[in-house]
């Protein structure tokens, strides 16, 4: 009798099982394919990650099943294995990963790519802080991060609607510092914040020409270990009184002279606040109140939020106890009583504007250090505050009551406002604003719901409309018209009406992406720019 093991199929042979386990392979990697697209549709960057690496794996095994099965010619099992080394091998020999985009797409560019940044004219020296030369400001100006009231709205200048017949004109373009952070102007005075080597710089560029006209460089790097989140700093500059105030990506503070970039005072928040730096980076744009520059350190024991004097950096007052995430505090009045918004790690606050003392708190999602929050919290009506924010989270509306915020404001207890509405499922979700904010214009809400443009009705947090897809840019708000920086590089001119979505004109203002940075109006002059180049555009306006 022969002997069943040594027939061709036995059951020993490993050929014989080798199938059933790559078909079990196979299976398990499409179901993970599939399952990874469908959670694309809520939160693109994890969706797309896990789907790249699906792929990824499945054409491996795929090659190593065909290399593996001694029935095939040597020819045909080995060439898909050769395919694949070679193939990727001389793609990475081509290119190299230039980073990422909002949805965690690679971006790749030829490995000679190469930039030549502008010279840099270094500042001036000395530390006489009691003589600040003066520079004149203008209506036009644009000296902080958002705009001069913090809220995305321009209202010093109307745009031409159609730019087919008046077209935006290129004022100049040029190679720049990698970073995150926006312009301010004020005058001819454009200042951003950029790293190059191992100096991270505050660097201020003539509006008219783009020419450098001083630089301040701090021995600081940071991002190289975070790839995602990518290299240099994250806050925009603020300009107030002839002085710019910046805060890096590791919390040092600076105090320039405007006219000179001469160094008046510095400051390292984390330091002197007992704070730790969060995981991507300090972003918090400088707030001016009155004569004091306003910062989240994230310190406990009554740190987190910390206002230091003008004039000389002397630290005047400091309250709550959250941790800082990545947005920007910002001025209002909510229930006649000025004070401080600031959406923390995962609660937001705001914080009498006279002494930094809490008046009042709520939870918010935003602990996990990979899907912190970014975007403001904004005044509505005068006593309800609005807060969004991507990762699947969405929207909300809150109630407050005048007598409770006085009252906090006599005891120092903080009061807790009464929710309006929450759109926060995860299929349901609105307004998941991720690195951008929304506008707000006769009760309605245009923001970036993950890359798609949406409409909200604020009183009752129903979507009006949801078209066009810009990526994770942002937005200004002139008049009637939202001026869309998209995330591929595209300035698009949208009518902030609630009824339907019309896009009246669009330009490619920037080549390299990704482009998150915030847009700065000055006048008819747009300044754009991402990690790698910056542009100002000269953009028709109504005389």
């Amino acid at each position: 009798m022969d002997d069943p093991s040594s027939a061709p199929h036995g059951p020993n042979r490993p050929a014989a099982r080798f199938p059933w386990i790559f078909l079990t392979l196979v299976t398990l990697l499409i179901a993970a394919f599939i399952g990874a697209r469908w959670y694309t549709e809520y939160e693109p960057g994890t969706g797309n990650l896990s789907s790249y690496a699906a792929a990824a794996l499945l054409i491996l095994v795929v090659t190593i099943w065909i290399a593996c099965r001694r029935s095939l010619p040597p020819i045909v099992r080995f060439c898909p294995l050769a395919i694949l080394f070679v193939g990727t091998t001389a793609f990475f020999s081509y290119y190299r990963l230039a980073g990422w985009s909002s949805a965690l797409h690679p971006l790749f560019e030829p490995r000679w790519t190469s930039r030549e940044l502008p010279a840099l004219a270094q500042a001036a020296g000395g530390r006489d802080i009691t003589k600040v030369a003066s520079v004149s400001t203008t209506p036009f100006d644009f000296p902080g991060f958002l705009g001069p009231n913090r809220d995305q709205t321009i209202t010093a200048v109307r745009l031409e609607r159609d730019w087919q017949k008046n077209e935006p004109e290129l004022i100049w373009r040029q190679p720049i510092g990698e970073g995150w952070s926006g312009f301010a102007v004020v005058a001819d005075y454009a200042i951003t914040q950029e790293q190059r080597d191992d100096q991270e710089m505050i660097v201020c560029y003539e509006l008219g020409t783009g020419k450098v006209r001083w630089a301040h460089g701090d021995p600081v790097r940071f991002g190289s270990t975070r790839s995602f989140g990518g290299l240099g700093p994250r806050a925009t500059p603020t300009i107030h009184n002839s002085r710019v105030f910046t805060l890096g990506a590791t919390g040092v503070l600076n105090c320039l002279e405007l006219a000179t970039g001469r160094l008046l005072w510095s400051k390292d928040i984390h330091a002197e606040n007992d704070s730790e730096n969060p995981f991507w980076g300090t972003a918090c744009s400088p707030l001016v109140v009155d004569d004091l520059v306003v910062v989240s350190a994230g310190g406990v024991d009554n740190k987190s939020l910390v206002a230091y004097r003008q004039e000389d950096g002397k630290r005047e007052w400091s309250g709550g106890s959250d941790g800082a995430a990545y947005a920007s505090p910002s001025l209002d009045t909510l229930c006649g009583i000025r004070q401080i918004l600031m959406v923390n790690e995962d609660w937001v606050a705001g914080h009498d504007a006279a002494n930094g003392r809490v008046l009042w708190r709520f939870s918010w999602p935003g602990k996990s250090a990979d899907q912190g929050n970014a975007s403001q919290a904004r005044v509505v009506d005068e006593d309800q505050v609005f807060v969004s924010k991507g990762y699947t989270t969405g929207a909300a509306l809150y109630q407050f009551d005048s007598e409770k915020l006085r009252r906090a404001q006599a005891t120092g207890q903080p009061t807790e406002p009464t929710l309006v509405w929450n759109k926060l499922t995860t299929k349901k979700a609105l307004l998941k604003t991720k690195h951008s904010n929304v506008c707000i214009r006769d009760g309605y809400a245009y923001g970036l719901d993950e890359d798609i443009l949406q409409c909200v009705e604020l009183a009752t947090g129903k979507q009006r409309w949801k078209r066009g897809r810009y990526g994770q840019g942002q937005l200004l708000l002139i008049d009637d018209l939202l001026l869309v920086q998209a995330e591929d590089g595209r300035v698009v001119l949208v009518e902030a009406n609630p009824e339907e979505h019309v896009e009246l004109a669009s330009f490619q203002a920037l080549e390299d992406q990704p482009c998150w940075n915030c847009p700065a109006l000055a006048g008819p002059y747009l300044i754009v720019r991402n990690k790698y180049e910056a542009a100002c555009y000269k953009l028709p306006v109504v005389e």
